[in-house]
């Protein structure tokens, strides 16, 4: 949700890259294939806080603190958020 928060809100890039960094250093990876993004996704357009089936609704940072509620994120847009996730942990 972090590079959504980016792409979506500008949340700085310099935050991001760091804190993937400590999260992935203290936490490790969760293994994840491409085979699951539909599968992931269509977990999440079934949360009870989307409006609607086609798009899915997050709770973003514009910056530390800063929270920007009912953010609206795509289908392509969220793929990319795990493609980001799989490349930050070398998956």
């Amino acid at each position: 949700e972090l590079y959504l928060s980016h792409r979506v809100c500008g949340f700085p890039k310099e935050e991001l890259q760091k804190t993937v960094r400590f999260i992935h250093r203290n936490y490790g990876a969760f293994a994840l294939d491409c085979d699951d993004y539909e599968h992931l996704y269509d977990i999440m357009t079934h949360d009870k806080k989307n409006a609607n089936a086609s798009s899915v609704n997050f709770t973003l940072l514009s910056g530390v603190g800063d929270i920007q509620i009912n953010r609206v994120a795509g289908k392509d847009l969220i793929f990319q958020s795990l493609d980001f996730y799989r490349d930050s942990v070398g998956l």
